[in-house]
């Protein structure tokens, strides 16, 4: 597609603003209509933005499984259609993520498409996974002097900023090679020649860094040997996406990435005196699912490059720029900064703050984060609205202190809500009280708690009433009645003998 490496930094930052935004609207509605983000036919960087979107739009189509063709595009830009090298790399960049995401079409159907440029497209439209070497403008000619060649596998990343080949090194260890498009002039050689030395000098080598192997320039443009990654963050949370999801769970392996950054930018920040600059979820890469922080093309030595107040080396990315480095100089928490905004993007599934690239700088500096409507907890947010503060000081002392407490909180609010939700559960479940269950309970149990809701008068009253059974309870128990005959009998009896005595007198 088209050559971007002729782009100055205003149009670079452009690009990127305007393929984020396109990115970010197509996470909420999908699809979306690609003219109302291009610039006027006669803006100079139209072209670079067309084929950018262009690139994501069909990556987009087919990693959700609704799929989109050349030809539409064609239709709806003839500006692409009178460009036969454009269109070419348009169709084999439908044939490369077609093959990622499982369609695996032929080169043979494309012939039929495209009959007229079957010429061009024999030597581009490899199968995904096949050894054959591609002769292609891109191609990687040069090898490292001490290695031998390096033989190309397939193209596994493109961007307006670059691409990554995955390729095999002598002895068929996989690796994977970095070209930054870029216009390179002698100064910005001579900066990132200081970053890759000491990346590769052996003394930055951590488990949650990615490896660099060497690097090398090529007519002006870098290239670097790395370790070969399975996937980046920005990859997983895109699948998340077009799962339905809004953003990552904050499961085991997800807390398990986040600690590995915190205690790979210690590494790099404290022990190194090393500032990454672009902590971003497309730079923190996969391998069995732990986590190798990569892309050090930004990566400062802050002693060494005498780097203070008023002084910046190159740019991060805008969504995730730490404000001080909007104004100018860094810090050792800049890192920190970058990285809870990435934690924000990773969760939620949206940018910390939206816009054009200038008004995102200023949120950066000016505006106050809101979590309004977010999936983060309350203690989730406290602990990134520190973490995010203007004020380097007023962060935490490093990255480490940041995830720890983050990851605290988030797994006491967890624990707090299956309490809840047990509380819940058993209240929902208790048992009502059965017929015989109350039978058991005797009237002096109740009477108490049915007569303290009766008016003060109905106490009385019942008091009364039970004075009444008690002093009734109190009474001598009734004798048999035949006993009672033979004691009046006996009285009779006694009665008749006295008065007979008395008459005979």
């Amino acid at each position: 597609m088209n050559d971007t490496r002729r782009m100055d930094d205003d149009s670079w930052n452009r690009l990127q603003e305007i393929a984020e935004r396109f990115e970010r609207d197509c996470a909420d509605a999908f699809p979306r209509d690609i003219a109302h983000y291009l610039p006027p036919t006669s803006d100079p960087t139209r072209t670079s933005i067309l084929d950018e979107l262009l690139r994501i739009d069909l990556e987009l189509h087919w990693r959700r499984g609704k799929g989109n063709h050349v030809e539409e595009y064609l239709t709806r830009f003839p500006e692409v259609k009178a460009d036969r090298l454009r269109v070419v790399q348009l169709i084999e960049e439908e044939f490369r993520v077609r093959s990622q995401f499982g369609d695996r079409p032929s080169s043979s159907e494309y012939f039929e498409r495209f009959p007229k440029l079957r010429s061009d497209l024999e030597s581009r439209l490899i199968p995904h996974g096949s050894n054959e070497f591609r002769t292609m403008e891109s191609a990687i000619d040069i090898p490292l002097a001490s290695t031998g060649n390096l033989t190309k596998i397939r193209r596994i990343g493109e961007g307006g900023f670059g691409e990554v080949w995955e390729c095999r090194a002598p002895g068929g260890v996989p690796v994977a090679v970095k070209r930054i498009f870029a216009t390179v002039s002698p100064k910005f050689i001579e900066r990132e020649k200081q970053s890759l030395d000491l990346i590769c000098s052996g003394k930055f080598r951590h488990p949650f860094l990615l490896q660099v192997f060497g690097w090398w320039v090529q007519n002006n443009q870098i290239h670097v040997v790395m370790e070969l990654a399975d996937e980046s963050l920005d990859d997983r949370l895109k699948g998340a996406k077009a799962a339905g999801k809004p953003g990552l769970e904050l499961d085991d392996v997800l807390r398990r990435i986040i600690r590995d950054a915190g205690e790979s930018l210690d590494f790099l920040n404290h022990k190194c005196r090393i500032l990454h600059r672009d902590v971003k979820p497309a730079n923190m890469l996969l391998m069995s699912e732990r986590l190798k922080l990569c892309d050090f093309g930004l990566a400062r030595m802050t002693e060494t490059l005498g780097v203070g107040p008023g002084q910046t080396l190159g740019a991060g990315t805008p969504v995730f720029i730490a404000p001080e480095i909007v104004q100018g100089y860094q810090s050792m928490q800049s890192d920190q900064y970058s990285l809870a905004v990435s934690y924000c993007m990773l969760r939620t599934g949206r940018p910390l703050f939206r816009g054009t690239v200038k008004e995102i700088r200023d949120q950066h500096v000016k505006a106050k984060p809101s979590f309004e409507d977010s999936i983060l907890s309350a203690g989730e947010q406290r602990v990134l609205t520190k973490a995010l503060a203007k004020e380097p000081t007023e962060r935490f002392s490093n990255s480490t202190e940041f995830v720890t407490e983050l990851l605290n909180e988030a797994s006491r609010q967890a624990v707090a809500s299956v309490s809840v939700a047990a509380a819940s559960t058993n209240q929902l479940s208790s048992p009502s009280p059965t017929i015989d269950s109350m039978k058991k309970v005797s009237e002096a149990d109740y009477a108490p708690a049915m007569l303290s809701s009766f008016k003060p008068v109905r106490r009385s009253q019942a008091t009364r009433i039970q004075q009444e059974q008690d002093s009734f309870s109190d009474r001598p128990a009734a004798l048999p009645w035949w006993v009672l005959l033979l004691g009046v009998l006996l009285i009779f009896g006694v009665g008749l003998a006295i008065g007979s005595f008395v008459f005979q007198r």
